[in-house]
């Protein structure tokens, strides 16, 4: 096939048809037979370079995934067992929980009305709904590593540092802001906005920002092979 080809611009991570059938097509492509080859090198393209009717092009080529199995790991990851899902539950609930409490500090700050604080047990509901779904998604990317399960947990992880640097820069910079602006830090409604308002919104931001980069990462870094370590 010539080096032109689309599956050979994919193989090197150029961008195709989008990010969603690229990563389907780069799972697949090993195990591609030449008759969905022809096909994918033949789809038509619409003039701004996206597939026309892309959606036909994805459900052909997830019946074919069904068809054809779980893919194998790439080379480096390492396989399944009892006891990789017992770490990534840990490590699933670990890194979950804190995003409940944040989730749930988000939602009395912002959204919800200061009558209604008193008689809301249901968030703590939220926050152990948040914690179970983590440690689910981790038991089961560790009793079955996916590229999904994959950027997921990156993407937590990178939520909750980015939480933390964003909210600790927000911090910073709201203190600067004072002595340029010759505030004193001590006042309280300073530093009530500081504590109660532009740190959790710092953190908000920084914590979507690096979550939504990590997982974006390792879902297109999911193929590349593990180096080995030295």
């Amino acid at each position: 096939m010539p080096e032109t080809s689309r599956l050979a611009r994919l193989a090197t991570g150029q961008e195709v048809f989008g990010p969603t059938l690229d990563a389907l097509l780069r799972e697949l492509a090993p195990r591609l037979d030449q008759g969905t080859r022809v096909m994918v090198e033949a789809w038509p393209m619409q003039p701004d370079g996206t597939p026309k009717d892309g959606e036909a092009l994805f459900d052909r080529l997830m019946t074919l995934r069904g068809r054809l199995g779980p893919a194998p790991l790439p080379p480096g990851r390492k396989p399944s067992s009892p006891g990789r899902a017992l770490v990534g539950f840990l490590l699933g609930a670990a890194m979950a929980l804190p995003l409940g409490f944040l989730v749930a500090f988000i939602l009395l700050e912002f959204l919800l009305s200061p009558e209604l604080v008193p008689s809301i047990p249901g968030l703590w509901v939220l926050v152990a709904v948040i914690a179970l779904a983590g440690a689910a998604g981790g038991a089961r990317h560790g009793a079955r590593p996916t590229r999904l399960g994959h950027a997921a947990m990156r993407g937590i992880g990178g939520f909750l540092g980015g939480a933390i640097l964003g909210a600790l820069t927000s911090l910073f910079v709201a203190a600067g802001l004072g002595a340029v602006l010759d505030v004193s830090q001590r006042e309280g409604a300073f530093a009530m906005g500081v504590v109660f308002a532009i740190m959790p919104l710092g953190g908000l931001i920084g914590g979507l920002g690096l979550a939504l980069w990590m997982a974006r990462r390792a879902w297109r870094g999911w193929d590349q092979p593990v180096p080995a370590p030295p």
